[in-house]
């Protein structure tokens, strides 16, 4: 019965995310933000990270440190699943330049459908790891409950501003309280699960997770705002993605218990991380 609530809220949930993100873009404000020099590069630097740098880091980890097969595709499904798409929500408790934040981050939803397709099918050719998952589910997945949402919910905010933040408002609770009782479950049925991780997988977690910060730190540029904007956009893993192709593809309940407990360890490892990166970014400012 646990399993079955969340795979039904994490297979719904990304969709609902995205329509929020979609929701609090302003076009206006992302043209005028595109006319900022040096803007280009840095997205680019953001989106190689995310979409080159993790999944090949995430390649490297899994063929050099000894794990079973499932749990070894799980992770690069982890890694190659965009961060935080539903980071927009979050920003400004981040203390992060949010115009860049927020654009990075939409670049990164318009590239997942095509993108996480394409590296879903590169790991399945290398014959170390077996991820038994179809690409063009994935296309598929990708496009509805990703592409759409988002691109409705800019629509939305363009033709009707007002609207379209009370909608925002109204949504964006709804979905955090599905998300809080998604994590709930997740943790029942995560934590019993997570001694099969010792110790490859949590080896493996910890690298990728700690790589992807670093790298978005140092994509970051020279100011502390925009490293932290580019860091919150190259964390691998965003839960709501992931569980909801999990939930979609691999219906087996072991699987699913295995994937909670990957996703249980990376949150737990995130804590300190993102406590240093606070912590020498606040030293960056007053130094």
């Amino acid at each position: 019965m646990v399993r079955e609530i969340v795979q039904f809220l994490l297979g719904n949930l990304v969709f609902f995310f995205m329509l929020v993100a979609g929701l609090e873009i302003d076009l206006r404000d992302v043209r005028q933000f595109w006319r900022r020099p040096g803007t280009v590069a840095l997205c680019a630097r953001a989106l190689l990270i995310v979409f080159v740098g993790l999944p090949i880091l995430a390649l490297s980890i899994v063929s050099i440190i000894p794990m079973p097969l499932p749990l070894k595709g799980l992770i690069l499904l982890i890694a190659i699943c965009p961060g935080k798409l539903f980071i927009l929500k979050n920003l400004r408790k981040a203390e992060a330049n949010i115009p860049l934040a927020v654009n990075v981050t939409s670049l990164v939803v318009l590239a997942s459908p095509f993108l996480v397709p394409i590296w879903v099918s590169v790991t399945g050719r290398i014959h170390t790891v077996d991820m038994s998952l179809s690409s063009f589910s994935v296309l598929d997945l990708t496009l509805r409950k990703v592409l759409v949402p988002f691109a409705a919910g800019v629509l939305l905010r363009h033709l009707a501003p007002q609207w379209a933040r009370s909608m925002s408002h109204f949504v964006d609770r709804v979905a955090s309280v599905a998300l809080l009782l998604a994590i709930a479950l997740i943790l029942i049925l995560g934590v019993p699960n997570l001694g099969q991780l010792v110790p490859g997988g949590l080896a493996a977690i910890f690298t990728i997770t700690a790589g992807g910060i670093l790298m978005g730190l140092g994509a970051g540029g020279p100011r502390p705002d925009e490293q932290n904007a580019v860091m919150q956009a190259t964390v691998p893993g965003d839960p709501t993605l992931v569980l909801a192709i999990v939930a979609q593809n691999f219906p087996e309940a072991r699987i699913q218990a295995l994937l909670a407990a990957c996703i249980v360890a990376r949150t737990f490892m995130l804590i300190p991380l993102q406590r240093w990166v606070k912590a020498g970014l606040s030293h960056s400012r007053t130094g």
